[in-house]
């Protein structure tokens, strides 16, 4: 053979063979797995050409994987005809596409297993995880293209159906991002999602959401290591163990094991959403530290908002306190013995809730997210959507609810609406956040409000309490009835004649991110 003829061979013969062979591997079942060796464009790749034109041109995002039929059906070794296999030898070498808005973003090669625990049985369409590592390319999902780049790099990813059964038949959708981002505004730690619309070797599997995997990826973009320890039975134990011999249980006691605001704030978020299936929550240490305490990352709160088991006549006046309180867990352990044999902690509890209600978890809060997700659900297609009907309802009921059982539980006495005026343009300080003049929250008898404005202002003359002027330029007042607090300044003097000295409660700090339990009390 001539030289001339050896190099065409080898520019264009060689090339054409390999990829000939691996084309011959991808309808092969035996050697289908091979197919990831055959480099090829992202748009040339079967996760990418198995999607009509028209699906990509839709608005929105949308996530395409494709495996060959014999490794999701044959009976033995299908990870579809056998659902319920977990580990590394159930998982399938797959490629996957990832469009957005019409352009294809990120296509690969990664590793394909069944995701979930009972829905593995129940849901019609399964949900998926994908790993993405050296035995594939690329090693990582593409950097700063989901979740905001904060969960980056992504090796590992949940491909979610979200898709549940409430306790009437009815399907509801999108339950796990909407608790997800409740509970992270109650300032729990949890996991990033996005939805889309997801398509299963060119066939349409429904409204999916893409959900960090909790574990060491996760807990390395957060805290700059993944040296902790998950807990385990062996660790459950011993935490029961060394609890069950604390008597009294303090709130002191708790925070040298637990991060005890960590834990209250997972507890108010189940509380208010009404998950059925409260302790799902993974519990880890972090190794690095001797003074190492265990905390919660909110997971799997797909039972939320439509009570499952129907303890209920309407969702939203599920009492979730009486089905999180008195189980055998040691989340429900520490939290039920607290309110029993420490007396600040029923304070320290009621204070995060209304701080919560009043100025995280608002009804504008709310409305916007439900508003959101409508919009998804409408967007992305779902065609089952009566459930929205409920979930509004919950969402609009659901604080007032929430205040009536605390009340209960805590033994507090009755809430009161306080609210905060004073000019348009006016920002106050209340309780340490920012709020607008016209501010309006509730307050259960005896707790504190402290208000200040948040820039000085040389015209500030005093405030009015329920019609009594304070002269101070930090107002701290205990409420005990309706109340309304007045910012008055130098234009606007309208100050009535009686003097009233205002009540001191404890200040808190100017930012509320984390709650002191010294400030149980307050």
């Amino acid at each position: 053979m001539s030289r001339n003829r050896l190099r065409i061979f080898l520019l264009i013969g060689v090339p054409t063979l390999l990829l000939a062979v691996g084309l011959v591997f991808e309808r092969v079942s035996p050697l289908a797995g091979l197919q990831i060796a055959v480099q090829r464009t992202p748009a040339r790749l079967p996760s990418s050409l198995v999607i009509p034109e028209e699906e990509i041109l839709k608005d929105g995002s949308l996530l395409s994987v494709y495996t060959p039929v014999e490794q999701l059906n044959n009976p033995e070794t299908g990870i579809l005809a056998n659902p319920m296999n977990k580990g590394r030898q159930w998982e399938n070498p797959t490629t996957v596409s990832y469009f957005d808005r019409g352009r294809l973003i990120f296509a690969g090669s990664a590793g394909l297993r069944i995701h979930g625990g009972k829905s593995r049985i129940g849901s019609p369409v399964q949900s998926f995880r994908l790993y993405f590592r050296k035995d594939y390319s690329p090693r990582q999902f593409m950097p700063g293209v989901l979740f905001e780049g904060k969960s980056d790099p992504i090796t590992r990813l949940v491909v979610h159906n979200d898709l549940r059964q409430d306790g009437t038949k009815q399907w509801w959708h999108l339950v796990n991002p909407l608790a997800y981002e409740i509970a992270r505004q109650f300032g729990s730690i949890t996991p990033y999602t996005q939805p889309v619309r997801f398509f299963l070797n060119g066939q349409y599997q429904g409204v999916y959401v893409l959900t960090e995997h909790v574990r060491k990826e996760f807990l390395k973009t957060r805290y700059g290591h993944d040296d902790f320890l998950l807990r385990d039975r062996k660790t459950r134990r011993q935490l029961r163990r060394t609890v069950r011999n604390i008597s009294p249980l303090t709130m002191a006691d708790v925070d040298k094991i637990f991060d005890l605001e960590n834990l209250t704030r997972w507890f108010i978020s189940i509380v208010f959403c009404a998950t059925t299936d409260p302790f799902q929550a993974l519990m880890f240490l972090d190794n690095t530290r001797s003074d190492a305490r265990w905390f919660l990352v909110n997971w799997d709160m797909d039972h939320s908002f439509m009570d499952v088991y129907r303890q209920s006549r309407e969702p939203w006046q599920h009492n979730t306190f009486r089905t999180t309180l008195g189980r055998r867990p040691i989340e429900s352990q520490i939290i039920t013995r607290l309110l029993s044999e420490d007396s600040d902690f029923g304070r320290y509890l009621m204070r995060m809730f209304v701080d919560a209600l009043n100025h995280k978890v608002t009804s504008s809060f709310l409305k916007a997210r439900f508003d959101y997700y409508q919009r998804v659900a409408e967007r992305y297609g779902v065609q089952q959507v009566d459930y929205l009907k409920n979930l509004e309802q919950f969402l609009k009921m659901r604080p007032d609810r929430v205040r009536t059982l605390l009340a209960r539980y805590v033994k507090a006495g009755p809430s009161y609406l306080c609210q905060v005026e004073g000019p348009p343009g006016v920002v106050f300080s209340i309780d340490g956040y920012s709020e607008p003049a016209g501010f309006s929250g509730s307050y259960f008898s005896g707790m504190g409000i402290t208000v200040e404005l948040t820039k000085e202002r040389h015209d500030f003359s005093h405030w009015v309490v329920n019609g009594h002027v304070v002269s101070a330029s930090r107002l701290h007042h205990r409420i005990r009835s309706k109340t309304v607090i007045k910012a008055v300044f130098l234009s606007d003097k309208t100050a009535p004649a009686v003097q009233l000295e205002p009540s001191i409660a404890d200040s808190p700090k100017n930012n509320r991110v984390s709650l002191s339990i010294r400030e149980a009390s307050s």
